[in-house]
């Protein structure tokens, strides 16, 4: 009795073990320098870093490596890719910085969203800069595949 309480404890383990990767990783470089995103009188640019799922996947979060010059806010939004573009947007926030000295990792929780990722797909991970006037150093790795507007 108690070795068939064991075996339905692991089997039931093994159902609710919860399986976690990570899907696309960006850390910062040796480079001090990242992508200049800036919004100005004239408008803003942004930057968007190209990745591939060979699985399906449920976003659990965002980590990015930025520097706010001053304290701003961006637009963080992932995109379906569309022939090697940005395409439609599945997922938007922003975020709110405060000015710093150096490169900080900003972390955001898309857990709440549930949003499905299927497997054998590009997707765009895109940033902008909402606050007039202001702009954010994006720290980025060379072996990633960039777009800017």
């Amino acid at each position: 009795m108690k070795i068939n309480f064991l075996f339905v404890l692991n089997i039931l383990c093994i159902l609710i073990a919860q399986d976690r990767s990570i899907i696309f990783n960006a850390p910062p470089g040796m480079l001090e320098e990242g992508f200049e995103i800036s919004y100005q009188e004239n408008g803003s640019n942004s930057v968007a870093d190209r990745f591939y799922l060979s699985n399906d996947y449920i976003l659990e979060g965002v980590s990015l490596w930025l520097y706010p010059d001053e304290a701003t806010t961006i637009s963080v939004e992932v995109y379906e890719d569309s022939l090697g573009l940005p395409g439609t947007s599945i997922y938007e926030t922003s975020l709110a910085m405060f000015a710093s000295e150096s490169y900080q990792e900003y972390y955001i929780s898309t857990v709440a969203d549930c949003i499905d990722l299927s497997g054998g797909q590009y997707y765009w991970l895109s940033l902008k800069v909402s606050t007039e006037g202001t702009s954010v150093s994006w720290q980025y790795s060379m072996l990633n595949n960039y777009y800017t507007t």
